[in-house]
C-alpha cells in the first residue's frame, strides 16, 4: 500500500508541476471523418497526451499523435504542438496546438498512403507466390 501511495504522490507532483488540470480546457477537439477510430495511449516520455488514429476497417494502418506542451520531446518555438508519425514522407510532422484541421488532413493523407502501400505489398507477395519454384 505504501508503494502505491508513493507512486500516486510522485504522479501528482508531476501533474502539478506541468499544470495538467489547466490543460483540460485548453486542448482543442479533433473532428475526424467516418472510417477512423482513436486509440488512447499512455502519455509516456513527457507528452501530455497521446493517441493512435487507425482505419476502423484495418487497425494495423495507424498514425501516432502526441501533444507536447513543454517542449519535452522537441522544439516548436516555445509553444505547444502536436506531432504525428508517420506523415506522408514517413517522417514526423508538427503542428500548432490549435491547427487541428491541418493535423487531421495530414493524418488522413498518411492513412491513405499507408493503405495503398499495404495493398501494393500484398499484390507483390501474391505475385511472388505464383512464380514457379
Amino acid at each position: 500500500m505504501r508503494k502505491s501511495v508513493e507512486d500516486t504522490m510522485a504522479r501528482l507532483d508531476i501533474e502539478n508541476k506541468e499544470n495538467w488540470r489547466d490543460w483540460i480546457t485548453k486542448i482543442p477537439s479533433f473532428t475526424f471523418p467516418k472510417g477512423v477510430s482513436i486509440i488512447p495511449c499512455p502519455p509516456f516520455l513527457g507528452a501530455l497526451a497521446r493517441f493512435r488514429v487507425v482505419l476502423t476497417s484495418d487497425p494495423d494502418i495507424d498514425v501516432s499523435v502526441y501533444l507536447d506542451v513543454n517542449e519535452s520531446l522537441g522544439f516548436w518555438g516555445g509553444k505547444p504542438y502536436w506531432e504525428i508519425y508517420p506523415d506522408t514522407h514517413d517522417d514526423n510532422m508538427r503542428f500548432d496546438l490549435n491547427d487541428t484541421p491541418a493535423v487531421v488532413k495530414q493524418i488522413m493523407a498518411s492513412l491513405r498512403k499507408r493503405k495503398r502501400e499495404k495493398k501494393k505489398l500484398a499484390l507483390k507477395q501474391q505475385a511472388l507466390k505464383q512464380l514457379p519454384p
